[in-house]
């Protein structure tokens, strides 16, 4: 078992290079691909925004959370698997939504609280 607080690195370090934030160096250490990313430690929003959203389907995320705020996780997910393309299960699309408007949010997007149980997708979906 890695000793505490490992995992959540690795897992932070994955998800900086899924985003195209950064790169592993052939010394397997983390390098961010622009030194403006994170001056002094802290996270520029508008660097991120646009290496969000040059990501496939990123704009179309980006976009609809500009326009409406309180856009749910599955509509969120929706709008970026039809900019891709892709043919994703409810697990994924429900991930991908989340996970994009927690990103969405760090890169100064000024988002609104969805209520459980009345988004579209939460009302069928949520246990």
């Amino acid at each position: 078992m890695p000793p505490d607080g490992e995992g959540k690195k690795r897992d932070a370090f994955g998800v900086v290079v899924k985003i195209g934030a950064g790169i592993v160096d052939p010394e397997g250490r983390l390098r961010l691909v622009r030194s403006d990313l994170a001056p002094n430690g802290e996270i520029n929003p508008l660097v991120l925004r646009e290496l969000l959203e040059a990501l496939p389907g990123g704009a179309a995320g980006i976009d609809l959370l500009v326009r409406k705020p309180g856009a749910s996780p599955d509509e969120v997910g929706e709008t970026i698997r039809a900019a891709v393309g892709a043919q994703w299960g409810l697990a994924t699309l429900l991930s991908v939504g989340t996970n994009w408007r927690a990103w969405a949010r760090a890169a100064g997007i000024t988002l609104t609280r969805v209520p459980r149980g009345t988004a579209g997708g939460w009302v069928a979906y949520d246990p």
